[in-house]
């Protein structure tokens, strides 16, 4: 019998894959500082060389979840907590803040107006300096998992406890530059307690729960 011949065997070239999200920031600006820039993301971004170099970050503060892997010349420095409506934040709230205070704290302005010993500048070079310093200041990343919930809540906590702010200001801030933050309900009853003794009043007294829709937590926001 004659064979029959075979069918085309040649390979049919590969799906394409669907377009990855590398064009969204790895994380977002804030606050501008002084003392301290802050960025928000998730834990990607803690292992995002590229990032973290374009935007100077030196430092990175991990909420929980760790970064996937460590970048050459970045300190990273974690504090534990987990994403649970019954988790106390009020110590690593404290330890989160004078973390971020260290960074661009007292004892660095201290220590740039102090003259090494053995060298000679003028007063002009001094001055000089000191303003290069003053307008470098060293960037932070905070971050847990996804961005979402614990590491917005202690970044909050740093703007009402070392900035002054309110929390719906603080909340606002982060909204607006990454809609889907959202912290839990219970951090978000602890941070109102914490806005209450640093500010005497509660600027979100009738919101026991943040929405789930972006557009309504946007909308929350809108006038701060």
């Amino acid at each position: 019998m004659a064979r029959k011949p075979k069918p085309n065997s040649q390979k049919a070239p590969p799906a394409s894959k669907p377009a990855s999200s590398s064009s969204e920031p790895a994380a977002v600006l804030i606050f501008s500082g002084p003392p301290t820039p802050i960025y928000l993301g998730p834990r990607s971004a803690a292992s995002n060389s590229t990032f973290l170099k374009t935007h100077n970050i030196t430092h990175v503060l991990s909420i929980g979840s760790s970064a996937h892997r460590a970048v050459q010349g970045v300190t990273y420095t974690r504090l534990m907590l987990n994403d649970s409506i019954e988790s106390s934040i009020g110590k690593v709230c404290d330890d989160a803040c004078a973390v971020i205070d260290s960074i661009n704290g007292k004892s660095n302005s201290n220590a740039s107006q102090i003259q090494p010993e053995g060298e000679q500048s003028t007063d002009s070079d001094t001055k000089q300096k000191r303003l290069n310093q003053q307008s470098t200041p060293k960037p932070i990343l905070v971050h847990c998992s996804a961005g979402v919930s614990r590491s917005p809540t202690i970044i909050a906590a740093y703007l009402i406890k070392r900035q002054g702010l309110t929390l719906k200001q603080a909340l606002g801030l982060m909204i607006r530059a990454r809609p889907i933050v959202c912290p839990n309900s219970g951090f978000l009853e602890q941070l109102k307690e914490m806005e209450i003794e640093a500010r005497g009043e509660c600027s979100m007294q009738d919101v026991d729960e943040l929405p789930k829709k972006k557009e309504d937590r946007l909308k929350l926001v809108a006038d701060e």
